[in-house]
């Protein structure tokens, strides 16, 4: 059964799911050519301070809840990514196949949350090969993606792609693109588990701090909405 958001009383029914739909040219024995091969992928260079990606893992609910714990991340906001209209809303975006995804922008600081451990981070609360559902969500809203506003990150956007894709046996639908357009949601979607603590949820909160104990981060995350 699929799930269906809460919409304010007179709009209850706005969360309703819709189906969607080598050779490296090296002589063995001898070392690569100088330089590289013009296919290596450039390597992970993280800066420092703070820095904003934006993440879809489904339902943006459950997402932001989770990243809020992570040490290091600063503030989030739940929107939609990568759609082809301008400020959608969210009844928009169930209903008239807009191409947003739920998202959420998440500004971290990376001398405490690099970049690399919040996208493992990502990774670990999603399922990444799931195409168009997280979940009880169905819909291209709800697909995962991890979308980039600074060309430069792109190395280590990629470099967690295939880390996930290690640790997987099937192939990860995860979406890798550039930001094309983000709009905040609706006020009553912001920190929705933190105003509703028992609210529908597809991914563990407290995760995030398993997570962060086993990554040895430090410290503590944004602070909640109440």
């Amino acid at each position: 059964m699929e799930h269906e958001h809460a919409w304010p009383d007179d709009a209850r029914n706005a969360g309703e799911a819709r189906m969607n739909q080598a050779d490296d040219g090296c002589t063995p024995g001898k070392d690569r050519p100088r330089g590289g091969s013009e296919d290596a992928p450039a390597p992970c260079k993280d800066g420092r301070g703070l820095h904003t990606l934006y993440l879809a893992g489904g339902c943006f609910w459950g997402l932001q809840a989770y990243l809020k714990r992570l040490p290091g991340v600063v503030s989030t906001v739940v929107g939609y990514a990568n759609g082809s209209t301008e400020n959608p809303t969210y009844r928009d975006v169930c209903n008239w196949n807009t191409g947003h995804a739920e998202a959420v922008s998440v500004t971290y600081d990376r001398d405490v949350l690099p970049t690399s451990v919040l996208l493992d981070a990502f990774f670990a609360a999603i399922d990444s090969t799931a195409r168009n559902r997280q979940g009880n969500d169905v819909g291209t809203q709800y697909r995962t993606g991890v979308y980039y506003a600074d060309e430069r990150d792109k190395p280590c956007v990629e470099a967690a792609m295939a880390r996930e894709q290690a640790r997987r046996d099937r192939p990860v639908a995860t979406e890798a693109e550039p930001l094309d357009g983000f709009y905040p949601a609706e006020d009553y979607h912001q920190d929705y588990l933190d105003k509703h603590p028992n609210g529908y949820c597809h991914i563990d909160p407290s995760a995030a701090e398993s997570f962060a104990q086993r990554a040895g981060l430090r410290g503590r995350g944004a602070k909640p909405v109440v």
